[in-house]
C-alpha cells in the first residue's frame, strides 16, 4: 500500500488491480478496515494511472504534431480521452496534418505517371489518383478542415490527373 507510485500507466493500473485483489480476497481474520484501506488506495491508484495517460497522451499528440512522431497514431490515442478540451484542438491539427501526409503520397504517385510509358497504366494510375484526391477532398469536408494549401495541393492533383487521364 505505501511503495512508491511507479512512472508508467499499465503499471500503475496493475498495482491498482493487485490493491483491489487483496483487498477482496483477504483472510477472513483481517480487519476490515484494512480492505477499505486497500479499496481506497486502489482507487487513489487507478485515478492517479488515469490522469498519467491523459498527460502522456497529450504529450504523444504535441511530439507527432512537431514531426517526432506518428500523427494517426497520436490521433488513434486521443479518441481514448473525454472531456478534454486541449484534447480536440489537437484531434483537428493531427487530422489535418494526416490529410496533408495522404496528400504527399497521392503527389509520389503523381510523380510516377511521368515515368510510365505504357498508355493504359497511366490512365489507370491517373484515375486512382483523382479518385484518392477525391476522397480526401470528401474527408476534409467531413472533418470540417479548412485549409488553403491542402485544397491547392488538391486542385493541382486534380487537374493533373484529369489532364493524364484525358491524354
Amino acid at each position: 500500500m505505501h511503495r512508491e507510485l511507479p512512472e508508467d500507466a499499465e503499471a500503475l493500473q496493475d498495482l491498482a488491480g493487485d490493491l483491489a485483489s487483496h483487498a477482496l480476497n483477504r483472510p477472513p481474520t483481517a480487519p476490515e478496515a484494512l480492505a477499505d484501506g486497500l479499496l481506497k488506495r486502489a482507487e487513489a491508484v487507478t485515478a492517479k494511472a488515469a490522469e498519467f495517460a491523459h498527460k502522456t497522451t497529450i504529450e504523444q499528440a504535441r511530439k507527432a504534431l512537431s514531426g517526432e512522431g506518428d500523427p494517426s497514431m497520436a490521433l488513434a490515442a486521443l479518441d481514448s480521452l473525454t472531456d478534454a478540451p486541449e484534447a480536440e484542438a489537437l484531434q483537428k491539427e493531427l487530422r489535418a496534418t494526416v490529410l496533408h501526409q495522404q496528400a504527399e503520397r497521392i503527389e509520389g504517385d503523381a510523380n510516377l505517371l511521368a515515368r510510365l510509358e505504357d498508355s493504359e497504366l497511366e490512365a489507370r494510375l491517373a484515375a486512382t489518383i483523382h479518385s484518392a484526391v477525391q476522397d480526401l477532398r470528401i474527408t476534409a469536408v467531413a472533418l470540417n478542415i479548412e485549409d488553403a494549401e491542402l485544397s491547392a495541393r488538391l486542385s493541382k492533383l486534380t487537374g493533373q490527373a484529369q489532364d493524364q487521364i484525358q491524354a
